[in-house]
C-alpha cells in the first residue's frame, strides 16, 4: 500500500526525515502532485510482479521544503518472510537533472537561432553526410530538410565541383583551424533541387563532439551581388 516501514540511516541524510517520524506514513505523501500519477502506475506495475525490479524518477519534498529529484529503483520482495515488502534504493540526481535542463535550453535557443537564420545552414558529419538543414537553406536549394538529412553533401553540388569540395573539406580538416571563409575565388556553386547552379559564399567550421568532427556551412546565395557585379 506504499505505507514506509522502514527508513535507512542513509535516507534520513537524503531527505532529511527521521525513520520514527515517517514509519507508517504513506510514502507517496511525499511525491510532486505532477509526478505522483506515472510513480503510482509504476508501482501497481511492480507490486503485481513477483520479484519485479522497477526504476523511476521523480521529485520528492525533504523535510526542509526543498523539492529534489530522485532516482528510485524498487525491487518487489513481498513474497519474502524476511522482508514482505517493497524495497526502495535512492539516488539523488538533482544537480544531474540541473545540467540536463541547462542543456536543452540552450540546445532549445539554439534551434531557435539557426531555424530563424537568414543564412543558408548546413551541418556535415566526417562521411560529409548532411545531418543539419535550416530552413533558409530549404529555401535557397529547394529541397525540404527531411529530402536531404543523411544524405551525401554532393548532391547539393555541381558534378563538375565534386572532387574538389570534397577535397578541400578534407584539407581543411587536416590543419586544424576552425574556421575558413571560402567564396567567389575558390568558384563555390550549388546545385538546386531543380538542376539550376548558382554562386555561393560561405563560412565554414568545425567541431568536435564526443570524437566525432562536424562541418558546420554558413553560406548565402550571392546570384544577385554576381549578376551586378557583371554588368
Amino acid at each position: 500500500e506504499g505505507i514506509v516501514r522502514y527508513l535507512a540511516p542513509s535516507d534520513e541524510r537524503l531527505t532529511g526525515y527521521v525513520a520514527s517520524e515517517v514509519q507508517g506514513e504513506s510514502g507517496f505523501k511525499f511525491i510532486h502532485p505532477q509526478d505522483l500519477p506515472r510513480v503510482l502506475s509504476v508501482f501497481k506495475e511492480g507490486v503485481s510482479t513477483p520479484g519485479a525490479v522497477r526504476t523511476a524518477e521523480y521529485r520528492l519534498q525533504r523535510l526542509d521544503g526543498e523539492w529534489r529529484y530522485f532516482e528510485i529503483t524498487g525491487h518487489n520482495m513481498l513474497d519474502d518472510p524476511h522482508i514482505a515488502g517493497v524495497v526502495v534504493n535512492y539516488r539523488d540526481v538533482t544537480e544531474r537533472k540541473q545540467v540536463e535542463q541547462a542543456l536543452q535550453e540552450n540546445r532549445s535557443r539554439l534551434e531557435a537561432v539557426i531555424s530563424s537564420a537568414l543564412n543558408g545552414i548546413i551541418t556535415i558529419d566526417e562521411d560529409q553526410r548532411i545531418i543539419l538543414f535550416n530552413p533558409s537553406a530549404e529555401r535557397i536549394f529547394g529541397y525540404p530538410a527531411a529530402d536531404v538529412v543523411g544524405q551525401p553533401l554532393e548532391i547539393l553540388i555541381p558534378q563538375r565541383f565534386q572532387d574538389s569540395h570534397s577535397q578541400h573539406v578534407k584539407g581543411y580538416a587536416a590543419t586544424g583551424v576552425s574556421a575558413r571563409r571560402k567564396g567567389l575565388l575558390d568558384s563555390l556553386y550549388g546545385k538546386r533541387a531543380n538542376g539550376d547552379e548558382f554562386p555561393m559564399e560561405a563560412f565554414i567550421s568545425h567541431s568536435e563532439v564526443g570524437g566525432e568532427r562536424f562541418f558546420t556551412v554558413i553560406f548565402q546565395d550571392i546570384t544577385e551581388r554576381k549578376q551586378a557585379e557583371d554588368t
